[in-house]
C-alpha cells in the first residue's frame, strides 16, 4: 500500500506503517538536504536499508546463497553521511513481538508465494518480472545483520540490535537525545513519538523529507492529545491490529474527535467502538477487536527497549502509571531478561531470540571469550 505527500515539488511515497498517514502530515513536512544535519547523530532504521539492499542480488538472497552486495550497500551510504559531517547510528530489529504474530505469519506466507512465482517466471525466461518476486521472497535474517555490523564497525560506525522492533529503540534514542534525527521509511516512528524523522532520503540528490513535530501538531490532528492521535492511528490499522474495517486515517481522526471530551485526557476504545458501530451491542468479534486495539496502543507506548544509560538493560519505552496493566500485557510488549544478555544482544554478540552468543565473533565491542557471555556458541 502506497501513499504520497507533496512538499513543494518533492513527492514523498510511503509504504510502511499506518496506511495513508504521511499525506495527513503535509503541514509539518518539508524537504531537507542532508547537509543541514551536519554535526549531528542520525539514527537509521537498519532493516529498511537491509530490505532495499537485497534487491541488488535478489535471486541469490532468496536462494540462500551468500553474497556481499548488502554489506557494500550499507558502507556506501554511511560513507556518504560521514562525508557530510554526520555520525550515523544503525539500529536493526531484534526478536519478533507476540503482538505482531499475525503480521509475521502473513509475511511468511507471502514470501512462500513470491518464491513460487519467481521460480516460475524465471523458468519461462521472464527474468525482469521474476526479480521483484525473488526480492519479496527474501527473509533477511540475523546472519546478514552480523555481516553488516562487522563492516560498519570497521568504518567506525555504531550499529546495534534492538530487543524487538527497531522503531521502538529508535524512538527511545530520539526521546533520550542520543540521536538528533531518525531516518526511515516507516511512519510508525511518528506513532512511537519521534518528533524529527527524515523519509525518502536520496543518496544522489542528498534530499529527503523531514516530518518535524508531534502528530498532534499536524493540521488534521489539531485539538487532539498525543494519546488520542495514537488512538486514531491504530484505528486505521497497523502491524499490531487490523483496525476498524472501512475506516481510514481521516475517518479515524474524526471518530476520535467526536468521542473526545474536555474532562478526560484520552477517549476510551469502548466509546470509539460504540460510536463506530452506532451503539450496536458488542459481539465477541468486536470485543476481540477492542483487545487488539488496546494491545497495539500499549505496544506503541510501552514496548520493551534497551536503556543505554550506563549498563544496558531492558525498560519500557515510556513509564506507566498503571503497572498492573503492563504486567497483564507483558507478553505482548517484550520479555525482560538479564543485563548481561541485554548487552550481548545490543552489541550484536548474542542472538536476539535465543540470547546465546554467536559462533566466530568478529565484533570487537566484547570479545567472544568474554566471561560475561559464557562459552555457549550458536550457529546462525
Amino acid at each position: 500500500m502506497y501513499s504520497a505527500i507533496v512538499v513543494g515539488s518533492f513527492i514523498l511515497l510511503g509504504c510502511m506503517g499506518i496506511p495513508r498517514l504521511l499525506p495527513t502530515l503535509r503541514s509539518i513536512s518539508r524537504p531537507r538536504h542532508i547537509n543541514e544535519y551536519s554535526g549531528g547523530v542520525v539514527g537509521i532504521d537498519g532493516n529498511v536499508w537491509l530490505h532495499r539492499s537485497i534487491y541488488t542480488d535478489a535471486e541469490n538472497f532468496a536462494s540462500g546463497i551468500d553474497v556481499s552486495s548488502h554489506v557494500k550497500y550499507f558502507v556506501r551510504r554511511v560513507q556518504k553521511l560521514g562525508a557530510c559531517g554526520i555520525r550515523p547510528m544503525v539500529v536493526f530489529d531484534g526478536a519478533d513481538l507476540l503482538a505482531k504474530r499475525v503480521t509475521h505469519r502473513n509475511r511468511s506466507s507471502n514470501r512462500t508465494i513470491s518464491m513460487g512465482r519467481a521460480i516460475a517466471l524465471r523458468d519461462i525466461g521472464s527474468s525482469d518480472q521474476s526479480y521483484n518476486h525473488f526480492a519479496k521472497a527474501t527473509d533477511p535474517r540475523f546472519n546478514l545483520v552480523r555481516d553488516i555490523m562487522t563492516a560498519l564497525e570497521q568504518e567506525g560506525v555504531e550499529a546495534v540490535v534492538a530487543p524487538y522492533e527497531a522503531d521502538a529503540q529508535l524512538a527511545y534514542l530520539s526521546k533520550s537525545g542520543l540521536v538528533d534525527l531518525v531516518m526511515t521509511e516507516d511512519s510508525d516512528l511518528l506513532v512511537y513519538g519521534c518528533t524529527k524523522v527524515l523519509f525518502k532520503w536520496d543518496p544522489v540528490s542528498m534530499f529527503g523529507v523531514e516530518v518535524s513535530g508531534s502528530l498532534s501538531d499536524a493540521l488534521p490532528f489539531r485539538g487532539l492529545s498525543c494519546g488520542d492521535a495514537v488512538t486514531a492511528c491504530i484505528l486505521a490499522g497497523c502491524d499490531y491490529s487490523p483496525g476498524i474495517h472501512g475506516i481510514g486515517i481521516s475517518k479515524a481522526i474524526e471518530l476520535v474527535r467526536c468521542c473526545s471530551r474536555n474532562d478526560i485526557d484520552e477517549v476510551s476504545l469502548e466509546d470509539v467502538m460504540e460510536r463506530a458501530f452506532l451503539k450496536v451491542p458488542f459481539t465477541e468479534d468486536a470485543n476481540r477487536l477492542i483487545e487488539s486495539l488496546r494491545i497495539a496502543k500499549l505496544v506503541f507506548n510501552h514496548q520493551t527497549v534497551f536503556s543505554t544509560g550506563g549498563a544496558t538493560r531492558l525498560i519500557p519505552l515510556n513509564p506507566s502509571n498503571v503497572d498492573q496493566e503492563l504486567s497483564e500485557y507483558a507478553e505482548y510488549l517484550g520479555k525482560i531478561y538479564s543485563d548481561i544478555a541485554a548487552e550481548g544482544v545490543y552489541r550484536g554478540l548474542c542472538h536476539p531470540v535465543t540470547l546465546r552468543p554467536y559462533i566466530n565473533q568478529p565484533l570487537t565491542s566484547t570479545g567472544p571469550s568474554s566471561p560475561q557471555l559464557g562459552n555457549i556458541v550458536l550457529n546462525s
